[in-house]
This record gives C-alpha cells, sequence and structure tokens, in this order.
C-alpha cells in the first residue's frame, strides 16, 4: 500500500524560511482567534508541530486544525 501512495504522491515541498515564519505566525493567530491557547509552533522544511491545549473530542480537533491549516495554506498561496 505504501508503494501505491508513494507512486501516486507528488515530490516533497521545502518551505524556505521566510514561508516558514509566515505558516507559522498565521497557524499561531487563527488558533488565538479560535480561543485556545497555543504554548509551542515549531515549522521545519516540511512539517509544522505545534502544542496545544484543545478540546478533548476527536472531530472537533481535528475541525480545529484543519481551519488553522488551511489558514496558514492560504497565506502561503501563489
Amino acid at each position: 500500500m505504501r508503494q501505491y501512495y508513494q507512486k501516486r504522491s507528488q515530490k516533497p515541498v521545502d518551505f524556505d524560511l521566510e514561508v516558514r515564519v509566515l505558516v507559522c505566525s498565521e497557524f499561531v493567530q487563527k488558533m488565538l482567534k479560535l480561543g485556545f491557547r497555543i504554548i509551542a509552533c515549531s515549522v521545519g522544511k516540511r512539517h509544522l508541530h505545534a502544542l496545544v491545549e484543545l478540546v478533548s473530542e476527536y472531530h472537533e480537533k481535528r475541525r480545529v486544525i484543519g481551519k488553522c491549516e488551511q489558514k496558514a495554506s492560504h497565506a502561503v498561496r501563489l
């Protein structure tokens, strides 16, 4: 199954420092706007990691994180 998805996926994208700063900033701002406490956020070349105090319900967590990811993604689109 892994090979199937590897064939279908595009090559990984590495983010420059200025893009990573913008992604982190937008993600954190949206999380705060939604009323959640964010303790730490870090963006590497390919991944964002955040330590956030969220609701305990799984689907609500996914919804909140998705909204923050969407905000960060839209901020860096060409």
